[in-house]
């Protein structure tokens, strides 16, 4: 499971590296520290983590120019001593720490081009793009022709320099192009330590090698990898190796010359490449950004999904598999249903584990101690996605795809009743998505047609002992949802809308022209939404979303053009006083902005949650007292300028909350020179003001003390007499 490494931004700046060298979490970091009208002073520090708190390793002070900036593109340790290394627009350079203070050891020739008659058409700033530590010394990749130490001669170097301590040393052979990154390998026999670079080369000296080669350190030279590349990896991980030939390396986010087809992730084997990972029908897609051996190759990026089944950000593989690796914030799989039972929220779906509690498909909210629990022994739940939840009869009703349920032997469908799970009859025999209660009795609806060996067609009721069919004709089409208006059961799916008159499920309306996912009964009503982009009897432009009065369709809300135009509308849900619609689309909310992904509908007009808050479609969605829950599979909350992580699951609360507490702080007290800061997160609409208190007594900004009335209190020259509660 994930936990968090405390970070302070306002006592240590924000992070530009992180690296494990050194044996322990290590963080470069930048504050600033002064500003005038042109420049501004700023403090780099290198930080390790010692696994309770940060520890200052170095530092050092640059004023630039307002206009200026020092991008740093790697850092590591060699003989005790930190290097960073940056990207420059004239030339590059490399600091090294000495004690507590970091000072500059070598800058590159200044930036190159190619050269034609009318001038410089092409221009490659000079790099040091990567550093890796050898048996020899530090070796240093990037995009430069030499290296100047400080008050010492050019040496030449082309892209490629090794440093033993004292000097820069560069290679025999030397690669043609820019060195993006190195990895140090290992193998028994031998002890063989080689380092294998990437980056955009065709050749190493006078071996063809495209874009990865090998140093030999024993034999002293370079190594082709068969045909190499075309392009290079973000990322190589050698994931085995007892010899030469056998060692193993993964690229990540790379295609080797020649194989088709190309999924993205190649394994070199000792002797060729292949595809790494599944094949072309469940391989793992999206932007891959990095790797490492973790108990298995473990690939990290954006949009990661396989089938279009996302993974959050990272996955690791099987073996047989690309698996999910589980999210502090969130769920590490899509979460598909949400209800509230015995006055609590329950949230189902593919997840194994939520906010890093292992729970089983399906898992409970604890409003006490803001944390989720498993409905089981161990990770409880069910062995299998759950798509549906639902209270009924004083026991939790969960559907979706499984066979068992707390161990137990449940084909797609059980109850939980507080202390354990068990079946209902000789369940369903296929994935239930929907349940609702019409005239006493639970109804399920899906994709299944038959409980056990009896034929019940896409919606079935439970009378207490088995599962019977409401309409055992109706077998030609699944159902996604169903729901009752007055004592008429409604079901909608793929082939639309449609009641049960008693004998059948016909078409209510003419129908609408797509699939309806949600129904919701409302004030006489029934509220549909799906991804029709019309409603018919007669054709009304009522575009994912519209309301049935019985006898006639309206419109929701104002219904202008750009309106839910595209996508679809997953669920809708209400509270006393609004319609909350979520799923996959926009909707305006003035003439400028719209409302994405989850809208409210106040009778008049529909509106934000007050920011865009969900990154991706949500599937399912709850109102509990001031709280609003949503489920999907989206990965972070928020404003679009500064989300919060958040995967599958998100609240949203017109009535002030707390999402992020102050935490306990110890200080040193020191000639006063002690500073103590506490930060806490908020929601609420309006904005809720805020004020600190001290032991009780609410406190006023003073000579030490800032921020009273916001979020970051600060107490500044700490004495004895400010040790207290806030």
């Amino acid at each position: 499971l994930w936990q968090t490494l405390p970070w302070d931004d306002a006592a240590f700046g924000q992070i530009l590296l992180f690296t494990g060298d050194g044996g322990a979490p290590a963080v470069l970091s930048y504050r600033t520290i002064s500003t005038t009208a042109t420049t501004r002073t700023l403090e780099y520090a290198i930080r390790t983590f010692n696994g309770t708190s940060w520890t200052l390793a170095a530092s050092m002070q640059q004023t630039l120019l307002n206009s200026q900036s020092i991008t740093f593109a790697d850092m590591t340790v060699y003989n005790g001593a930190w290097y960073l290394s940056t990207i420059g627009t004239a030339n590059a350079s490399l600091y090294r720490s000495s004690g507590t203070a970091i000072s500059l050891l070598a800058t590159t020739d200044t930036t190159g081009c190619t050269q034609i008659i009318l001038g410089c058409v092409y221009l490659d700033p000079r790099s040091l793009l990567t550093l890796e530590v050898g048996v020899d010394g530090l070796y240093i990749g990037g995009r430069f022709e030499s290296v100047i130490p400080v008050g010492g001669s050019a040496v030449p170097a082309r892209n490629l320099v090794r440093f033993n301590g004292t000097q820069f040393l560069p290679l025999a052979s030397q690669p043609n192009g820019k060195v993006r990154g190195m990895l140090l390998d290992s193998t028994i026999q031998f002890n063989n330590q080689g380092l294998v670079i990437w980056g955009e080369f065709t050749q190493v000296g006078a071996l063809a090698a495209s874009s990865i080669a090998r140093w030999n350190s024993v034999t002293s030279t370079w190594n082709a990898f068969g045909s190499g590349l075309n392009g290079p990896p973000v990322a190589l991980v050698q994931t085995q190796g007892v010899t030469l030939n056998s060692i193993n390396y993964v690229a990540v986010n790379a295609y080797p010359v020649g194989l088709s087809p190309a999924l993205g992730i190649a394994r070199w084997t000792g002797s060729a490449w292949e595809n790494y990972g599944g094949d072309e029908t469940n391989y793992l897609a999206g932007t891959s950004t990095s790797g490492v051996n973790f108990s298995g190759v473990i690939v990290g990026g954006s949009g990661l999904n396989v089938n279009g089944s996302p993974r959050y950000g990272v996955s690791r593989w099987s073996g047989a598999s690309w698996d999910f690796v589980a999210t502090q914030q969130g769920t590490d799989g899509i979460s598909r249903a949400v209800t509230t039972h015995n006055s609590s929220i329950h949230v189902g779906g593919d997840f194994t584990r939520i906010d890093s509690v292992s729970a089983a498909h399906v898992a409970r909210y604890n409003a006490t101690t803001d944390t989720y629990e498993p409905l089981g022994a161990g990770s409880g739940g069910v062995n299998g996605p759950v798509s549906a939840l639902t209270s009924f009869g004083g026991e939790l009703i969960a559907g979706g795809t499984f066979t068992t349920a707390g161990g137990n032997a449940a084909i797609n469908v059980a109850a939980w009743n507080g202390t354990q799970w068990r079946a209902l009859g000789a369940g369903l025999n296929g994935t239930v998505r929907g349940f609702t209660t019409w005239n006493g009795s639970l109804v399920a609806v899906g994709s299944f047609r038959a409980t056990g060996a009896t034929t019940i067609g896409s919606a079935a009721r439970w009378n207490g002992t088995a599962w019977v069919a409401v309409d055992a004709t109706f077998t030609s089409a699944d159902l996604y949802a169903a729901s009752t208006l007055g004592t008429t059961l409604y079901v909608g799916g793929p082939t639309g809308f449609r009641r049960f008159n008693g004998a059948a499920f016909e078409v209510v309306g003419n129908n609408v022209a797509g699939t309806v996912y949600t129904l919701l009964p409302l004030f006489g009503s029934m509220y549909i939404g799906g991804d029709f982009p019309t409603v018919s009897s007669p054709t009304l432009p009522y575009k994912r979303i519209a309301r049935w009065s019985g006898t006639a369709w309206f419109a929701v809300g104002p219904n202008a053009n750009f309106d839910f135009a595209s996508g679809s509308v997953r669920t809708i849900f209400a509270s006393p006083d609004e319609i909350f619609a979520a799923g996959e689309f926009q909707v305006l909310i003035s003439a400028s902005a719209t409302a994405t992904n989850i809208a409210r509908f106040d009778g008049t007009a529909w509106r934000r949650l007050d920011a865009e808050p969900l990154s991706a479609r949500a599937l399912a969605g709850a109102v509990q007292g001031s709280r609003v829950w949503a489920v999907g599979e989206f990965t972070a909350i928020g404003p679009g300028s500064g989300p919060t992580e958040s995967y599958g699951v998100g609240q949203w609360s017109k009535a002030p909350v707390f999402i992020t507490n102050p935490l306990p702080q110890s200080v040193c007290q020191t000639n006063g020179s002690g500073q103590a800061t506490f930060t806490v997160q908020t929601l609420g609409t309006p904005a809720p003001t805020l004020r600190w208190h001290k032991n009780g007594a609410p406190m006023s900004d003073n000579l030490r003390i800032s921020g009273s009335a916001t979020a970051t209190l600060t107490i500044n020259g700490v004495i004895s007499t400010d040790a207290a509660t806030y």
